[in-house]
């Protein structure tokens, strides 16, 4: 697992798809936070309880299979993964929903969902108006600026095509 939320979000669906579809438990690596450039954290505990935690280096050996981004197109593909694998590793970001199976998509927002509610971690939410169209618009700067940054036109653009899209509606901005 790494990235930020939304990259862990993929990673984890698709690995709960596998694990489901090979009756296999899944065990997520979360060690590349040791590392990461941006300072992420991993987010997995808000996914889903219990989460199994394993170094994928301490993994390997005959009947391993390493599964990398791109090597497949969906998750209808996974024919092409030998059937005698014991450990299977996902290497890549797997940003698509082709790769994950829609219940357990669903299972696991319910799960966030729940967690953000319950523990207060959106405690936030109670500024949201009833009635209103709440728009979020989120700003990328520092962080991906070696990917080029859009220019102010293009958020400017996008809040308008909102706000004549919904009257009267709400911007929240956060980056």
């Amino acid at each position: 697992i790494k990235g930020g939320l939304g990259n862990q979000l993929f990673q984890y669906v698709f690995g709960k798809t596998l694990s489901n579809r090979f009756d296999l438990p899944l065990y997520n690596d979360i060690d590349y936070y040791k590392i990461d450039p941006y300072g992420f954290s991993s987010k997995l505990l808000a996914f889903d309880n219990p989460i199994s935690f394993i170094n994928a280096s301490r993994v390997g050996g005959v009947n391993s299979y390493i599964l990398s981004d791109g090597q497949i197109s969906s998750v209808e593909e996974i024919e092409r993964i030998p059937e005698q694998i014991q450990n299977l590793l996902l290497n890549g970001y797997w940003q698509s929903e082709s790769y994950f199976d829609k219940g357990i998509a669903n299972e696991v927002y319910k799960n966030i969902t729940h967690h953000i509610i319950s523990d207060g971690v959106g405690g936030d939410f109670d500024k949201f108006e009833r009635g209103v169209k709440s728009v979020a618009l989120h700003i990328r700067r520092h962080d991906y600026g070696h990917m080029g940054l859009c220019k102010n036109s293009y958020y400017l653009g996008a809040m308008e095509f909102f706000a004549q899209k919904f009257v009267n509606c709400k911007f929240y901005v956060f980056s």
